[in-house]
């Protein structure tokens, strides 16, 4: 759906939040780096709604990289994602 930084977050949005009653954060490796925003719906229950990247966390682009690789989302959004990155390391 939206692959975007704002300020020092990448977020690659999966859903639309409108289909989610609750939301939840949670770690995914090291503490604050890479979060999973999950939504809960009343038929499908937890799903990721986003990921996001404190993108101040990481000392390189390739470090960022190599977790988006590693996603399980849309290979479209893995590559808006790396080219976002790359930006921002290269302007930093």
């Amino acid at each position: 759906m939206v692959v975007e930084i704002k300020g020092q977050q990448l977020r690659i949005r999966e859903k639309s939040p409108q289909k989610f009653s609750d939301f939840a954060t949670q770690d995914v490796g090291s503490k604050g780096r890479l979060e999973r925003l999950a939504g809960f719906n009343k038929k499908s229950g937890w799903q990721t709604q986003a990921w996001r990247f404190n993108l101040n966390d990481y000392k390189s682009a390739s470090e960022v990289i190599a977790q988006i690789k590693r996603l399980k989302t849309s290979p479209k959004h893995k590559a808006k994602a790396i080219k976002l990155v790359k930006q921002y390391f290269k302007n930093k």
